[in-house]
């Protein structure tokens, strides 16, 4: 009897340890904007470390995918989740555009999307109940609201002008922002779109352009690259133009390219959510989830390591949150059954979950039409305004 129970033990360790390891695919720019994701990166790991990477007897592993910034290698990427048999979900980086070009098929391919950044309001919103994309980060539909209100109530422009990139993204935040200010009596009064990969002679014509047009404050909508670009050209403005922007410039090299002199000359300030390991005071919490970064990244020896903290604080937190989900999952090896029992998971089981922005009691909720926020795990009550510091380290301001 000894014999057969330990022979059964023997084949059900060998069972667990041959079972191939459960796919996390990072869908994300490495080329271009490697910081943001990269920190991603580092946050979704860190959360899944708190269960040792490991669920129902399988190891969850993250794999990189880079779509550079390209919808099409997206899509290539969604597919390889797909033909995977292994592949539990898809963690999405900074850029928008290819979430929004690939919405339906994600929805209609039930791919268990996470995205803990790229901020589009059409994003979590599908064209009908079936809606596999959930979302830790700021929402455009409210963050256009809060920019406007933040702006006229601090600083009051009597001309004020949009400057965006030519993409989904840009135009969500066209007519956020807008409408936002419309809701305080206010107007835009010159519009500037631009497409990625800019060039400086390019940023210089834009630069006199608004000027030109007497803008006194500009909404800038961009990315690190062409976001550097318009900064450092409308700060060599006789007059240089007060800035506030989304916070798709801090998802790069950018405080690298553009100094603190040239960001003091336009007054750059950002939107941001309220957790930040530069500027909050952390709690015993946050000191662990600190602490446990600095001893399993040898490029992190103290917060201001962590760049693009965005993209960490909100991976992690959505990790967390992913982590909750998982583990009230039963033991299957029907993947497609599993995503769908996550899914289910996500939607009406998660209470209590402490992250390094907040306590999460049912962040997400069955989507419908009329459920316009169900999968929406941020408000607008969890955002704030930051600027780069003279070390060109991210802190929050308001």
């Amino acid at each position: 009897m000894k014999y057969l129970i330990t022979l059964m033990l023997m084949n059900t360790f060998a069972y667990a340890q041959n079972l191939e390891p459960l796919e996390i695919f990072i869908d994300a720019d490495f080329s271009n904007h490697f910081e943001s994701s990269d920190s991603i990166k580092k946050g979704f790991e860190t959360a899944l470390r708190t269960i040792d990477s490991t669920i129902h007897g399988r190891k969850i592993i993250i794999k990189e995918l880079d779509h550079r910034g390209n919808s099409k290698r997206s899509k290539r990427n969604i597919r390889t989740y797909l033909n995977s048999s292994n592949a539990i979900a898809m963690v999405s980086g900074i850029h928008s555009p290819p979430l929004l070009a690939h919405k339906n098929f994600i929805n209609e391919n039930e791919v268990l999307f996470l995205v803990p950044w790229a901020a589009a309001g059409p994003i979590t919103r599908s064209k009908d109940n079936n809606n596999w994309i959930f979302r830790l980060s700021i929402d455009d539909t409210k963050a256009g609201g809060f920019l406007a209100s933040y702006a006229v109530k601090n600083i009051n422009p009597k001309i004020s002008c949009l400057l965006l990139e030519n993409t989904g993204w840009g135009k969500s935040n066209f007519k956020n922002i807008t409408q936002g200010l419309e809701k305080l009596k206010k107007k835009v009064q010159h519009t500037k779109w631009f497409d990625w990969g800019i060039k400086k002679n390019v940023a210089n014509e834009v630069a006199v352009e608004l000027s030109d047009n007497k803008c006194d404050l500009i909404y800038l909508v961009a990315n690190a690259k062409e976001g550097a670009k318009f900064i450092t050209a409308i700060s060599k403005l006789s007059s240089p133009i007060p800035i506030i922007s989304h916070w798709g410039i801090t998802g790069g090299d950018f405080h690298k390219n553009v100094s603190h002199k040239t960001r003091q000359k336009v007054n750059l300030k950002f939107i941001q959510t309220k957790f930040n390991f530069n500027s909050s005071k952390l709690d015993s919490f946050q000191k662990n989830v600190l602490a446990e970064v600095v001893s399993n990244y040898k490029d992190v020896n103290s917060a201001k390591d962590i760049k693009a903290s965005t993209g960490f604080i909100h991976a992690y937190d959505l990790g967390l949150i992913f982590v909750d989900a998982i583990k009230r999952t039963k033991k299957t090896n029907d993947i497609k059954a599993l995503r769908k029992e996550v899914k289910k998971r996500l939607e009406n089981s998660i209470t209590n979950v402490r992250g390094l922005l907040k306590t999460y009691s049912r962040p997400f909720s069955p989507y419908s039409k009329s459920n316009f926020d169900a999968h929406e795990a941020l408000n607008v009550q969890d955002y704030t305004i930051g600027i780069y510091d003279k070390h060109g380290d991210i802190v929050n301001i308001k």
